[in-house]
C-alpha cells in the first residue's frame, strides 16, 4: 500500500500527463484545421495577382451597369408622419438577382467557358 507521500507525488504525475496530453489535443486541434484549410485551398484555382485586379474591375462595371435609379427594383413602404408628410419608412432592394446577373456578365467576360471550346 502506498503511503500519503507517494499518493501526492503520483496525483502531481497524473495531473502533468493530463496538462501534456491537454496541450497535445489543442496543438492537434490546430494542425487539423490547417490541414483542412489546405485541403479547401487545394481544390482552389490559382489565379495571377492580377487577376484579381481585373476581377474588381468586372464586378465594378457590374454594379455600375445595374439600374440603381429604376424604382421598380425596390419594394417601398411609406407612412404618413405627425406633420402629415408622406415618410418613405423602408426601402429594399427586391431582386437582387439582377444585380448578380450584371456582374457575372462582367466576370465571365474574363473566363473561357470550357463546355464552349471545340
Amino acid at each position: 500500500m502506498k503511503n500519503k507521500e507517494q499518493l501526492e507525488q503520483e496525483i502531481v504525475e497524473l495531473e502533468a500527463r493530463i496538462g501534456a496530453n491537454d496541450r497535445l489535443q489543442e496543438l492537434a486541434k490546430v494542425e487539423l484545421t490547417t490541414s483542412k484549410q489546405k485541403l479547401a485551398d487545394v481544390s482552389k484555382i490559382v489565379l495571377p495577382a492580377e487577376y484579381f485586379d481585373k476581377m474588381y474591375q468586372a464586378i465594378s462595371w457590374g454594379i455600375e451597369a445595374f439600374d440603381f435609379s429604376d424604382t421598380d427594383n425596390y419594394d417601398k413602404e411609406f407612412t404618413i408622419g405627425y406633420d402629415n408628410q408622406i415618410e418613405l419608412e423602408n426601402l429594399e432592394l427586391k431582386d437582387t438577382s439582377e444585380l448578380a446577373d450584371e456582374i457575372m456578365k462582367k466576370v465571365a467576360t474574363l473566363f473561357v467557358d470550357a463546355s464552349e471550346e471545340s
